[in-house]
């Protein structure tokens, strides 16, 4: 009877990763559970360094001391596609009051310069492999899915993870208590 399984329990396993790949996770309404913020250290983040389009490590300390969003996302992502644009204009709204909206893609670079290009991405881009999913997860990101969220503040406190689509309203809401 366990031969029998063994293929089941193959097809489940490979659906489970279908599901995750396509962003699935990013299409439920509300936010699935990630660690809580309070229980997150920002040291993983300020210790991580990504390439750049120059192909250039660009370490994530950089933005040490400023608001920092480091936003994990795909080219192939559909929730993460849709959130770009209002990321835009909340960096172009914050980033005069220390605001700093990090995507780190994870996704094949010339992908991911192509279409930043194409869509005309105004906040900083990195990208990174199996490093940047490590990350997300060493950040609360327990099933690895996308797109997922981190909020630091200027002092360097975790203060808000969101796993999936971020609800309307509620990362402009965060910035404004931190920033004004």
């Amino acid at each position: 009877m366990s031969g029998t399984l063994h293929p089941v329990k193959k097809i489940f396993t490979a659906l489970a990763g279908v599901v995750l790949i396509t962003g699935f996770i990013g299409n439920i309404a509300a936010p699935l559970p990630s660690a809580s913020a309070q229980e997150l250290s920002s040291d993983p983040v300020f210790a991580s360094s990504f390439k750049d389009f120059a192909r250039t490590m660009q370490p994530l300390s950089q933005w040490k001391g400023k608001t920092l969003v480091v936003y994990f996302w795909a080219t192939w992502c559909k929730p993460c596609i849709t959130e770009i644009p209002h990321l835009m204009k909340l960096y172009d709204k914050y980033r005069s009051r220390d605001v700093v909206i990090v995507g780190v893609a994870v996704d094949n670079a010339d992908k991911v310069e192509k279409f930043t290009k194409e869509h005309g991405i105004s906040y900083p881009i990195v990208y990174g492999g199996a490093e940047a999913v490590n990350l997300s997860k060493q950040m609360g990101n327990k099933v690895g899915g996308l797109p997922y969220s981190i909020v630091i503040d200027a002092k360097g406190k975790v203060v808000s993870t969101i796993l999936g689509e971020i609800p309307k309203g509620k990362l402009e809401q965060i910035l404004q208590q931190l920033v004004g």
